[in-house]
């Protein structure tokens, strides 16, 4: 996780810290907006809509209209009448999260897209987002501060020491107005911590509402099951600890016991047939540029589950034998280097597979001392790819290991 989504953590906690108990404000209606512009609700989805206009022009959200068609269809089949009061955007963050502003914004980060094994995993997300939603939560979180100007003043306060932790721009220099908004825009799904009584409604709601939508509600428990699956594999022991101290903030319920609760809701409940083709077309053509994100932040556990989870489900060979091959590269472990290359050449086996993948196979052969075979993969490379930014230094690497073969 980035220095900025830490800092928002932070203030998420003193949010929690500041909360007393709040009002149950019910069911919202639909097209509900505050009517009185003095009150904290009011406040509230101002900084929102603010938030909202800078992540438009952040450069930070996918602009694939079929993605974005395909994940706000599910979000309006999950949220029925309230459809019209949302708005999604996927956001390019690797990062296994989604978050529902109470203005109507919902962030989907394209880290829960690539984990997301079925539609109906991805839409339990959804409709757990959704019931924040739908049920005030926010707005009930947030009147439970005892001064809202005081915690808005922290939140700001640690969100812009995250912004200058992460960008090297010093608070107050660089970071006013707009472009301060669209920094905590970025992180503010952080920012919204709900108490843990909160969450397991969530859960609940979101498991009704993606049985009623004709969605496998199975699907719930699953995709928790993955994700702690996946921290329990990292190598981050700060992330692994999260296996045993649970969910995406300290507010939430433990993992396990998520997991035990789903799982007991819909033990009576039907399982339907996963549904897969659909998510995975819109999926595919991100797979590659995901997974680069993914495997950047050299977390070889988490991104090895990962990948293996996915070559276990078939489909996109080439690009996650690919990504295999990169991931044992760059651990460098005993026998990695034998095992990379393995990987790079089962990838070459299949329609699918990266052109930069010959690239990355003629530089293990040439670490191997394979200079005949190093150059064949590095030509190869540049018949896929004439037009490589490295083409030229890569020309004379061939120039070079066909020498050394001579």
């Amino acid at each position: 996780m980035s220095r900025l989504f830490r800092s928002v953590l932070i203030g998420a906690t003193a949010l929690a810290t500041l909360a007393g108990c709040a009002t149950d404000q019910g069911v919202r209606t639909v097209g509900q907006r505050p009517e009185a512009l003095d009150t904290t609700e009011a406040s509230l989805w101002y900084q929102m809509d603010q938030m909202e206009e800078s992540l438009l022009t952040s450069g930070r959200l996918l602009e694939d209209p079929a993605l974005n068609a395909f994940v706000t269809d599910l979000v309006c089949r999950i949220g029925g009448e309230y459809c019209a009061d949302i708005r999604v955007y996927v956001l390019d963050s690797i990062d296994f999260n989604a978050m529902m502003a109470p203005n109507g914004m919902m962030l989907v980060n394209s880290g829960l897209l690539l984990r997301a094994s079925s539609e109906d995993e991805l839409a339990f997300v959804l409709g757990h987002e959704m019931a924040h939603f739908v049920e005030n939560h926010a707005l009930e979180q947030r009147n439970a501060n005892r001064n809202a100007a005081v915690t808005a003043a922290i939140v700001g306060s640690v969100i812009s020491v995250g912004v200058a932790a992460s960008t090297g721009v010093a608070p107050g220099q660089g970071y006013s107005g707009t472009s301060g908004s669209i920094a905590t825009a970025l992180a503010y799904g952080g920012a919204f911590s709900y108490s843990r009584e909160r969450e397991a409604e969530a859960d609940r709601i979101g498991v009704e509402l993606i049985a009623e939508a004709g969605l496998d509600p199975t699907a719930a428990p699953r995709i928790w099951t993955n994700l702690l699956d996946e921290l329990k594999a990292s190598d981050d022991e700060r992330r692994a600890r999260r296996a045993d101290r649970g969910g995406m903030y300290r507010t939430h319920p433990l993992i396990q016991q998520r997991i035990d609760t789903l799982s007991e809701q819909t033990a009576s409940m039907a399982m339907i047939e996963p549904r897969t083709a659909e998510l995975d077309a819109v999926v595919s053509p991100h797979l590659k540029d995901w997974l680069d994100a993914q495997i950047a932040l050299r977390d070889y556990g988490s991104s090895l589950f990962l990948i293996d989870r996915r070559l276990e489900t078939g489909g996109h060979e080439g690009i996650l034998h690919a990504a295999r091959g990169r991931v044992l590269a760059m651990r460098g472990e005993e026998g990695d280097r034998e095992a990379a290359l393995a990987a790079y050449q089962a990838a070459t086996q299949y329609d699918d597979v990266p052109a930069d993948t010959y690239r990355l196979m003629g530089e293990a052969y040439r670490q191997a001392g394979e200079p005949a075979a190093a150059a064949t993969a590095f030509t190869t490379y540049l018949e896929l790819d004439p037009n490589a930014r490295d083409a030229r230094l890569v020309e004379r690497l061939i120039e070079t290991l066909s020498g050394e073969n001579s």
